[in-house]
């Protein structure tokens, strides 16, 4: 027996009658409308951690789908670019060596949640340094960083630059690396790592 389309779609759409035979509508009403739930900073700095931590771990449980099509990871892929062109042409490093290097960097950049364009001024700072192009001053930096954070954070500074000390100290291999190279004392590095500090230090995870 061929399906009458019409009828089938009116039983399935219509509305349903009530015990006396009238129509049964519901009219919107402001109490329906969806509530929009506002978050207070410290809500927000949870939730941005725990965005960072999904997107880090997302990276760690598929890494297939954190590369594009050269086999560069999505986010840093022009971070990586720069590092082994500068590792070749200005450190003398080998292509594989260059290569693995900026593996291992997209991946630390990754583990803190950075952006692509963080890594790409961490980056910028960094190869001035290893190639001799910029001589480390680490008193003035330092120097530089505190006037930063102060005037970021008032009298939270000094907490913050602690919690800051104790999140790359959880990382020894970069722990050694900025304090080796002296760009731990960078300003414009002591502002990331205390952005991040303080973020995991709002919420309660540092």
């Amino acid at each position: 027996m061929p399906i009458d389309h019409e009828t089938a779609a009116a039983a399935l759409y219509a509305p349903t009658p009530t015990s006396d035979g009238q129509t049964a509508t519901t009219p919107p009403t402001q109490a329906q409308a969806p509530k929009v739930r506002r978050l207070d900073p410290i809500q927000r700095a949870q939730r941005d951690v725990a965005q960072t931590e999904q997107r880090a771990q997302a990276l760690y449980d598929d890494p297939a789908d954190a590369k594009d099509v050269d086999g560069y990871d999505k986010t840093h892929a022009s971070t990586q670019r720069v590092i082994i062109e500068a590792g070749v042409q200005r450190l003398g490093l080998e292509p594989d060596a260059a290569h693995e290097s900026a593996t291992e960097w997209a991946q630390t950049f990754n583990r803190y949640g950075l952006a692509s364009s963080e890594s790409n001024d961490l980056t910028e700072i960094a190869v001035g340094v290893m190639s001799g192009a910029v001589e480390p001053d680490r008193q003035a930096w330092a120097n530089d960083a505190r006037s930063t954070l102060t005037s970021e954070y008032g009298e939270s500074a000094e907490a913050i630059l602690e919690a800051s000390r104790k999140l790359v100290a959880q990382d020894k291999p970069l722990f050694a690396y900025l304090d080796r190279t002296g760009l731990g004392s960078h300003p414009r590095i002591v502002s990331l790592i205390a952005r991040k500090a303080h973020a995991l230090r709002k919420a309660g995870k540092l």
